[in-house]
């Protein structure tokens, strides 16, 4: 069986798929880190093009590289698998290395999202190693700006999944066992605030730009109503040029994450009513962005997708759980296109976006097992259900 096979091979090369992994973390690959991101997609783009995959690099201007390999023409389903080679981590920091004690491994975008992009490249690799070849039409896209929106990917995410059956996203586990099929959406904004400069000792004949932004992150602030699932988050301020003048000017950044579109409007609708009200008098508030990435709810074909990958799950002995996410991530634009997206099929660790961030191994290993068996599966019992609704999205 090709579960079986799959599983065997995983096995015998567990050291090679952690040196694979320890080459990808221990290669700087921040967004703004050109140079570094565009190593890890030669990477990835070497490790496909030696399963007989096209690829293509488009050039960005700001950003590294995106990826697009194609598999050879097949007659199954058409599967987009999504990942991407830039981490959060700036190039000035000191840089970190691939660690393993135990159960866990340590290192720069190791779970977020560089042990993805192993689970995908090598189930690939031992499911070709197993079958010989592809019986699905795959895309893998690797793109070099997620950490930051998609904004240069975007238009090249959004036209493979137009083409797609079904969307498959390498972001993290949310534990051991589940996929995510749901995601909160975001907004971003940008605050600035104009006063007017003087002298500590001489008040009346300024206005602190600062002060007007505390007044309005408290009330940005008490917008977050958890029991909605709508967070607010004032993110990065800066103001001020002398400890002895009152500013003259002000800024923040704000993020929103909401998990449905009604109270993503209400909570932008808010914050516009904060920006046009001074609790100071003489300050001048401008505030410009919007929603980012929509939320990701589920469409047609989720469920019929996810009773598949379930049943995949079954027969290894895995109980798969379906989760929701306030995070957002590349699936968010591909469901919103009615794309059947399962997202959450890299490994499990903890800590993203800090020093602390780790995977545990053996989830690595069963993920890698998982995927080769997904892309390896037959889904002609689905596929006119999910034709019929890529048709009608």
């Amino acid at each position: 069986m090709l579960q079986n096979e799959i599983n065997r091979l995983v096995d015998q090369q567990r050291d090679r798929i952690l040196e694979y992994l320890k080459a990808l973390v221990n290669t700087q690959s921040g967004t703004s880190n050109i140079k570094g991101v565009d190593r890890v997609i030669e990477f990835c783009q070497q490790s496909l093009t030696s399963l007989g995959f096209v690829c293509q690099r488009k050039s960005q201007k700001d950003f590294g590289a995106h990826l697009i390999a194609k598999s050879p023409l097949a007659s199954g389903a058409r599967i987009l698998v999504i990942g991407h080679a830039d981490t959060v981590f700036p190039s000035e920091q000191p840089q970190r290395f691939f660690t393993r004690k135990g159960p866990k491994c340590w290192g720069p975008g190791v779970l977020d999202m560089k042990g993805g992009l192993v689970c995908a490249i090598k189930g690939l690799e031992l499911l070709h190693n197993a079958c010989g070849g592809l019986r699905n039409r795959i895309v893998v896209i690797v793109n070099s700006d997620e950490e930051v929106g998609s904004p240069s990917s975007k238009p090249y995410i959004e036209a493979e999944a137009k083409k797609a059956n079904f969307v498959l996203v390498m972001e993290p586990s949310m534990t051991r066992r589940t996929v995510v099929i749901a995601r909160a959406g975001n907004a971003r904004f940008a605050l600035t605030i104009s006063g007017r400069a003087a002298h500590v000792c001489n008040p009346d004949k300024g206005v602190s730009a600062i002060n007007e932004l505390a007044h309005k992150i408290l009330a940005l602030e008490d917008i977050s109503d958890l029991e909605n699932d709508s967070m607010i988050n004032v993110g990065v301020i800066e103001g001020g040029i002398a400890h002895n003048v009152l500013s003259p000017s002000a800024s923040a950044t704000i993020d929103i994450r909401f998990r449905n579109l009604e109270n993503g409007l209400k909570a932008i609708q808010r914050i516009q009513e904060i920006t046009n009200k001074s609790y100071i008098a003489g300050t001048q508030s401008k505030i410009e962005g919007g929603i980012g990435r929509p939320p990701m709810t589920p469409k047609p074909g989720v469920q019929q997708l996810f009773s598949v990958l379930k049943e995949i799950a079954d027969q290894n002995g895995w109980r798969l759980r379906q989760g929701y996410s306030r995070g957002v991530s590349d699936a968010n634009f591909t469901s919103d296109l009615g794309a059947p997206t399962m997202d959450g099929l890299g490994p499990c660790g903890d800590y993203a976006h800090s020093e602390k961030e780790f995977i545990y191994i053996e989830s690595l290993f069963e993920r890698c097992k998982f995927i080769g068996q997904i892309l390896g599966t037959d889904y002609a019992g689905i596929l006119p259900k999910l034709r019929e609704i890529r048709s009608n999205a």
